[in-house]
């Protein structure tokens, strides 16, 4: 097992073939953690809402309200949607607006954030030998997390 300094390999080359299945495995479940939802899954995670309103608002036009506020976060996983809604639900008297739903939405994303870029750049530094002339640190910092930063931006998780 290679050597570890605050969560990097020390040497890319030390990477034996269990740490690179399981980065790969880690990925893939990031992969599917962070996979945009689709209509359906977006209004199962809206749907706890409605019992802010129970017996208050009208049942059409809730079922409109949740299906613009689904049209909105299109894109979002439905995980963190549903994250976000039982956090508001909780802690506000009101049923909440779309800046509410989408700055708790963000509070989570920014909390996975370093844990999905890590993940990515420990698999592709078991991907791709350490070129001659880059030091460990050099590959990890430089080219490791580039290619992590490209890969959360793909997914929503960096601007």
């Amino acid at each position: 097992m290679p050597s570890y300094e605050s969560g990097k390999p020390l040497a890319a080359h030390e990477v034996t073939p269990e740490l690179r299945e399981a980065a790969g495995e880690l990925v893939s479940a990031w992969e599917v953690a962070l996979a945009p939802s689709d209509e359906d899954g977006l209004l199962n995670a809206l749907g706890g809402l409605s019992v802010m309103v129970a017996g208050r608002d009208d049942a059409d036009e809730l079922a409109v309200r949740l299906a613009v506020y689904a049209e909105d976060l299109e894109g979002i996983p439905a995980r963190l949607v549903q994250a976000a809604t039982i956090k508001l639900r909780r802690s506000l008297k009101w049923f909440p607006t779309l800046a509410e739903i989408r700055e708790c939405i963000a509070e989570m994303y920014a909390a996975e954030r370093p844990f999905a870029i890590r993940a990515y750049a420990l698999k592709w530094v078991a991907e791709n030998p350490k070129q001659a002339g880059w030091s460990d640190d050099e590959w990890w910092n430089y080219r490791a997390l580039k290619a992590a930063h490209e890969w959360a931006q793909e997914r929503g998780l960096m601007a």
